[in-house]
């Protein structure tokens, strides 16, 4: 597991790769067109609906939350001494994928929307990371080290019938489905630095992006699967950018002095959620498609909070009666 948040906001997949772990990460030059300036935070942006699930270190551990998205009802889902990381929503709201290294490996697990039935879905000698449920909710899409290189997979959504997608000899990490389940973007190193490309979801027609110097990471669909969020580099530090989903028409929606990183589009895909440590500590913002000034999110309380994922159009929380997890008393390795 990645065991530094704070090296993964200057490269993702480079601490990913050096630290055998995990965590964020048009052929043409981008229009860079900046939305959001300065590290000010902007009025608060209403309107919001569903839940953001998201890591903190806020309680002495990272483990995965999940807050409404007006920042109340902030709740603890996992209790570990190990890293549980990455949380990604099923498409009825219902379930979490997320990676924790708990059993001594990094593998992805699922567990109910109130953090109860955890539940290990891959069990191999990789590691298995970035997962992403696709539409239907019958696969999962994520990375894995288990063939020697990270590529991108899929599996049923139990964990069973997994399949390999990428053969290159470069790392491609992060997949993230389209709304309509015909293709998959990623972030690929197959072109000698991080860029952002798709495939169709099985695994052909692969399509290059972005095509810049500095890294190009973490890319995810728009709810309407016409535009694509995603960070890079290419200014000097990370910011939130937006793309069609041709890879044209690139437009930088942030401009902090430190790391806008891992964005997520709200339910109507009008607004962004980021983590961002432009003030103290990071924390969970959320700006408009517009780039309007950022309002923080999470806040108060001490830790960092990462990697924020907010339920897709038609999701809502379900409401079980089962307890979350006692603690495990795995540690860290």
């Amino acid at each position: 597991m990645f065991t530094n948040f704070q090296s993964a906001e200057r490269s993702p997949l480079v601490a990913a790769v050096a630290a055998g772990a995990l965590i964020c990460f048009l052929a043409g030059v981008a229009t860079v067109v900046v939305r959001s300036v300065g590290d000010d935070e902007g009025p608060e942006l209403s309107g919001g609906t569903g839940k953001i699930a998201y890591v903190s270190s806020r309680d002495g551990n990272y483990e995965i939350y999940s807050v409404n998205a007006d920042g109340s009802g902030s709740t603890r889902l996992t209790r570990n001494d190990v890293i549980d990381s990455t949380p990604a929503w099923s498409p009825d709201g219902s379930k979490l994928a997320f990676e924790s290294n708990r059993d001594g490996n990094t593998e992805i697990y699922s567990m109910n929307a109130d953090g109860g039935d955890q539940r290990r879905l891959t069990d191999n000698g990789g590691e298995d990371l970035f997962p992403d449920w696709s539409p239907d909710g019958a696969r999962i899409a994520f990375a894995s080290s288990r063939d020697g290189n990270y590529e991108i997979y899929v599996m049923n959504a139990d964990g069973g019938s997994p399949r390999r997608l990428t053969t290159v000899p470069e790392a491609d990490f992060a997949p993230s489905w389209s709304p309509d389940g015909q293709r998959l973007v990623f972030q690929s190193s197959r072109g000698a630095n991080p860029d952002i490309y798709s495939m169709d979801a099985a695994g052909g027609d692969v399509r290059r992006l972005t095509e810049d110097p500095r890294e190009d990471e973490l890319p995810v669909f728009s709810p309407d699967g016409q535009k694509i969020a995603f960070q890079s580099f290419r200014d000097g530090d990370f910011e939130i950018y937006v793309m069609n989903a041709d890879g044209s028409g690139q437009t930088r929606l942030t401009d902090s002095s430190g790391s806008d990183n891992s964005a997520t589009f709200s339910p109507d895909g009008a607004r962004i959620a980021f983590q961002s440590n432009r003030r103290a500590g990071t924390r969970i913002w959320v700006t408009t498609i517009a780039g309007d000034p950022p309002s923080r999110l999470t806040g108060g309380g001490g830790g960092d909070d990462y990697l924020p994922d907010w339920q897709r159009p038609g999701q809502t929380a379900a409401t079980t009666t089962t307890a979350p997890p006692a603690p495990t008393t795995t540690r860290r390795r």
